[in-house]
């Protein structure tokens, strides 16, 4: 598509977003609840939309990843309808006072919460995001321009219809959102992330390559991840040895564990635990639901887990019941060589895999000798995306928390959370591995910018 062609739908949606400055709290709310409504009135239409794109995707020969992406399932059409009311009714953080101080001479300074503006968005597939990105935007008084695919412009095109049509019920402006579908998505998208000056921010969705090629030729900022390879590290037991003849037959489940304590070089794991302490113990079973669940929940999102790393003494134990599990779930398993000395049928692990996420259902397994080594495997090879940590040792828990440097880390807990509907921000546009503005999921706040009012009486510098 010619670029100017986006640069006058770009224009007409700032045009539009002059006008949403002056939206009231109460009044986003009656047209992201009118949304809401006119979706779940359309709800049939825009199936049968989706229905007739993924007949043509397959039909085209598509791979499973981007088949999946490109589904708008009724659970996921549910949660988009529920976004737009979570999000309408949440706080509104436009108009919010930061901080607020005086100086010396009397000038009154506030730092207050605005919109950013135009909002772009540049799609691989997933249609939902149309939808999220709009509920998102309108909040925080935002215009959102989207640039999407052939492959999804009935769905699109569809799920923008409606949207139009249910806000301007409550007064927003048709030229709010904008939405070009266009074979060559990739060229449409460095027209519009060129829009210096029109366009605020760009927010890209697909493949390492699309991301990277935006992020590339954009002359906006952009707010990105390029894709996710998400690890769970299962650490070992850190139970004190017991003495000779002491209780306990060291089971977890059917499985016996080792009675062992750690080498690890943090101050938190070094210090000897008092003579009463309770026994540190791995919970085998939770830690084989939360890797099978990090990696199956939504195999080809970019918060699933590609790699689990184990350490060396509760290995024995582990991997055979992950083992087990895995064939139950379909997960094919690959490992290093430590890993294939204690399941001789898994397949060797090839260079890549430790540094690619995974693009079908396969986990790849590796053994470390210490936490340390888990950490600096992550932080070296991973999408600093989200990871996670199991282990009943508090101290083991903070060392992996403090020094994995991702966007979300976690202990106990399946990587699959990291998404803005999870942490309760109603939804996300998308994930961020940045660190400057928005990390992790991209909400509300993270469409924000900021403005300083300063209110002075007559006062002059010099």
């Amino acid at each position: 598509m010619d670029k100017d062609v986006i640069q006058k739908l770009a224009l007409r949606a700032r045009v539009a977003q002059r006008v949403m400055l002056g939206f009231s709290s109460r009044k986003k709310r009656d047209i992201l609840t009118a949304i809401a409504d006119e979706l779940e009135r359309v709800r049939e239409a825009i199936l049968a939309a989706n229905a007739q794109d993924l007949a043509e995707a397959v039909a085209r020969g598509r791979p499973a990843g981007f088949i999946d992406r490109l589904t708008l399932t009724e659970p996921r059409f549910v949660n988009v309808v529920r976004a737009f009311r979570v999000i309408a009714d949440s706080k509104d953080p436009i108009g919010e006072q930061i901080s607020r101080w005086i100086r010396p001479n009397g000038l009154e300074i506030v730092r207050k919460r605005v919109p950013v503006g135009l909002v772009g968005i540049a799609l691989e597939s997933r249609p939902h995001v149309v939808a999220l990105a709009s509920a998102v935007c309108f909040k925080v008084n935002n215009a959102v321009m989207v640039v999407g695919d052939e492959e999804a412009k009935r769905t699109n095109e569809m799920l923008a219809a409606t949207i139009r049509a249910g806000g301007a019920a409550a007064g927003l402006p048709p030229d709010a959102l904008q939405l070009v579908c266009t074979e060559d998505n990739l060229l449409a998208s460095r027209h519009m992330t060129s829009l210096e000056g029109i366009v605020d921010v760009a927010i890209p969705r697909g493949s390492h390559s699309f991301v990277s090629d935006i992020v590339e030729h954009a002359r906006v900022p952009v707010l990105k991840h390029r894709g996710g390879l998400c690890h769970v590290y299962v650490d070992c037991d850190r139970r004190r040895p017991e003495a000779p003849g002491g209780g306990g037959d060291g089971s977890a489940g059917s499985l016996a564990i080792p009675k062992v304590v750690c080498n690890v070089p943090s101050p938190e794991l070094d210090a000897a635990a008092p003579p009463d302490a309770p026994a540190s113990r791995v919970d085998l079973a939770m830690a084989v639901a939360i890797v099978v669940n990090s990696r199956c929940y939504e195999p080809f999102a970019c918060n699933s887990a590609s790699v689990v790393l184990v350490h060396r003494r509760i290995a024995p134990a582990f991997l055979p019941a992950l083992e087990k599990a895995s064939a139950e779930n379909g997960i094919a398993l690959h490992g290093d060589e430590a890993v294939r000395r204690v399941l001789p049928a898994v397949e060797p692990a090839d260079a890549d895999e430790w540094r690619t996420p995974r693009k079908d259902l396969t986990l790849t397994l590796g053994v470390v000798d210490t936490i340390d080594e888990a950490v600096s495997r992550i932080n070296e090879c991973g999408s600093h995306l989200s990871d996670t940590i199991v282990s009943d040792d508090e101290g083991a828990q903070n060392y992996f928390m403090r020094e994995v440097d991702s966007a979300a880390v976690y202990s106990n807990a399946s990587t699959c959370f990291s998404d803005g509907g999870e942490f309760g921000m109603g939804a996300e546009i998308g994930l961020s591995t940045d660190k400057l503005n928005a990390r992790g999921p991209i909400g509300l706040e993270d469409l924000t910018s900021m403005k300083y009012l300063v209110r002075g009486g007559g006062q002059t510098r010099g």
